[in-house]
C-alpha cells in the first residue's frame, strides 16, 4: 500500500485522508460483491464494468497490484467473457482484503 496519490490528493490533510479511507473501507466490500455476482452471472460486460469503476477507487487507496488486477479484469472481461476470468476475480478480491487490512492499520501521523 502506497498512500502518496492520496496524500497528494489531500494536499497532505490525514483528516481528509481518513474519510477517504473510511469510505472507501466502508464501500468497497458491496463493490466487490458487486463484481462476484457478475462473474456468477456470467455477465462479462457488468463485470468489465465493475472493475473499470473499482480501479481509480483501488489507485487512491494505493492498491497498486489491485489497480492492475482490475485493469486486467476489465480488458479481459471485454474480450473473451466473465468465464475467462474466474481466477482474475478471486485475486482482485484477496488483494482488496489485503488493501483493506492494512488501511485499517493505517494511523494519520501526529
Amino acid at each position: 500500500m502506497d498512500l502518496t496519490y492520496l496524500q497528494r490528493m489531500c494536499k497532505g490533510d490525514s483528516q481528509r485522508m481518513s474519510r477517504y479511507i473510511g469510505l472507501y473501507l466502508q464501500e468497497a466490500p458491496a463493490l466487490f460483491d458487486q463484481l462476484e455476482e457478475a462473474l456468477r452471472s456470467g455477465n462479462g460486460e457488468t463485470l468489465a464494468t465493475c472493475a473499470h469503476t473499482l480501479r481509480p477507487q483501488a489507485r487512491y487507496m494505493g492498491g497498486t497490484g489491485l489497480f492492475s488486477m482490475l485493469t486486467t479484469l476489465e480488458i479481459r472481461a471485454r474480450a473473451r467473457g466473465a468465464e475467462a476470468c474466474a481466477d482474475l476475480v478471486a485475486e482482485a478480491c484477496a488483494e482488496n482484503v489485503r488493501l483493506m487490512d492494512s488501511l485499517r492499520s493505517w494511523k494519520a501521523p501526529v
